[in-house]
């Protein structure tokens, strides 16, 4: 993915203002170990929360109180069927029309799996991802990545050379 002129504006001025970030030498494997480690792997700190863009079955499988799941109404359970294809598919805690549906079909008559699967849809973001994500960004209200995962050296380099 190549990253906009504004987003490579975004990037400069974020590693130029980390000490750790700015260290890694403006070359060819400077780059590469900037962008898969100082960037990419690097958590950006436990304040720095996002939705999940992907939250694996495995996942919420182990988060849901089944007993409270069989006294949905037919409509709710409905919604829950649909959202995660009767549980075979991961669920886009990012989307806000998504987190909107579990949590009308959950709120009166499944709170305890609603806690859960909530706790399970946030995750630390990384350097990276801070950088461009939008939103608060705490527990409470995570942010919307608006990149996620990592970039290549190239993209290091364009925004470095910029």
């Amino acid at each position: 993915m190549a990253l906009s002129p504004a987003q490579q504006a975004t990037l400069k001025a974020a590693i130029l203002a980390d000490g750790a970030l700015n260290a890694y030498p403006n070359t060819s494997d400077g780059n590469y170990d900037l962008a898969n480690v100082g960037l990419k792997a690097a958590a950006a700190g436990p304040n720095n929360i996002c939705w999940k863009s992907a939250v694996q079955p495995s996942e919420y499988r182990n988060q849901i109180v089944w007993s409270e799941i069989a006294a949905l109404s037919v409509g709710n359970s409905r919604v829950w069927e649909y959202i995660t294809g009767m549980n075979t598919l991961p669920i886009n805690a990012a989307d806000a029309n998504i987190r909107s549906a579990i949590s009308a079909a959950f709120t009166s008559g499944a709170p305890n799996t609603l806690t859960a699967l909530t706790a399970i849809a946030k995750r630390t973001m990384t350097k990276l991802e801070s950088f461009f994500a939008t939103g608060t960004g705490s527990t409470a209200s995570p942010a919307t990545l608006v990149i996620e995962g990592g970039i290549s050296a190239a993209d290091v380099a364009a925004a470095r050379n910029s």
